[in-house]
C-alpha cells in the first residue's frame, strides 16, 4: 500500500467530520488512489528515505533511477551474467560515476574527470557500461523528498472526497469545521458558488492545495 498518511491519521481527521467514522471506511484502495493522484498531478516523488533500488542493466554508459531527487548514494553494485559482481567507486581518483541529483541520471565518467566539482553531462566514459541484465543493478542511497504537511493534508482531503461519493449520507463536504490536530479546514458554500472572499468548498480547496504544491515544485526545479 502506498500512502503519505496512516489510516489512524485519516480517522482522526474524519472523526471531526462525523463522530461515527470508523477505520474500516478507509480502504487500501482509497489510500492508494489518493496517493496515485498526487504523484501523477505533481510529478514528484513525495517520499524520503534510505533504500536499495534494484534496476535492470541496459548495456549503456548511463542509467536513470526511478526515484528522485537523489539525496545521496552509498553504493552501486553490478552483477554480471556469471553472478560475479563489481562495486563502483563513488569518490576519489578512481571514481567510476557521477550523477545528477534532480534528473536521477547516473553515468560513467573517465578517471581524468574524478576531480571535477560539478557534474558534466558531456563528460562520458563510453568504455564502461552498466551490465545488461534483469534486476542486476543495486543502487543503495537516500532518494525522494520529505513529505510536507500540505501533501499529507491533501491526501486526507482526497480520501474525504472519495468518501463523500461512496457514503454521501455519512460524509458531507460543504460545511464548517473546527481545527483537528495539526490540520485545519473550514468549508463554506459549494466551490462553484464561492466568491473570492469566501471559504472554498472541498473541491476548491483541493485544487488550491494542488496549485500551491505545484508552485513549490516548479520553484525547486529551476
Amino acid at each position: 500500500m502506498s500512502s503519505y498518511v496512516t489510516k489512524d491519521e485519516v480517522l482522526t481527521f474524519l472523526l471531526g467530520v462525523n463522530k461515527e467514522a470508523v477505520i474500516g471506511d478507509i480502504t487500501d484502495m482509497i489510500l492508494n488512489q489518493s496517493w496515485d493522484i498526487i504523484e501523477r498531478r505533481t510529478g514528484r516523488n513525495w517520499d524520503y528515505g534510505s533504500e536499495t533500488l534494484t534496476m535492470n542493466g541496459n548495456n549503456e554508459h548511463f542509467i536513470f533511477v526511478p526515484k528522485i531527487p537523489i539525496v545521496s548514494i552509498a553504493s552501486i553494485v553490478m552483477t554480471k551474467s556469471d553472478t560475479t559482481t563489481k562495486t563502483l567507486a563513488l569518490t576519489g581518483t578512481d571514481r567510476d560515476v557521477w550523477w545528477d541529483t534532480e534528473t536521477g541520471r547516473i553515468q560513467f565518467v573517465s578517471p581524468t574527470s574524478s576531480n571535477l566539482i560539478f557534474y558534466d553531462p558531456d563528460d562520458i566514459y563510453l568504455d564502461n557500461r552498466f551490465y545488461k541484465g534483469f534486476g542486476n543493478i543495486a543502487i543503495t542511497g537516500v532518494f525522494g523528498e520529505t513529505v510536507p504537511y500540505s501533501v499529507q493534508y491533501l491526501q486526507i482531503l482526497l480520501v474525504l472526497k472519495s468518501l463523500t461519493l461512496q457514503q454521501a449520507k455519512k460524509y458531507k463536504s460543504d460545511f464548517m469545521m473546527e481545527q483537528i490536530g495539526k490540520y485545519e479546514y473550514r468549508l463554506g458554500v459549494p466551490s462553484g458558488q464561492a466568491l473570492k472572499n469566501q471559504y472554498k468548498g472541498l473541491d476548491g480547496y483541493i485544487e488550491y492545495l494542488f496549485d500551491q504544491i505545484s508552485n513549490v515544485a516548479d520553484i525547486q526545479a529551476i
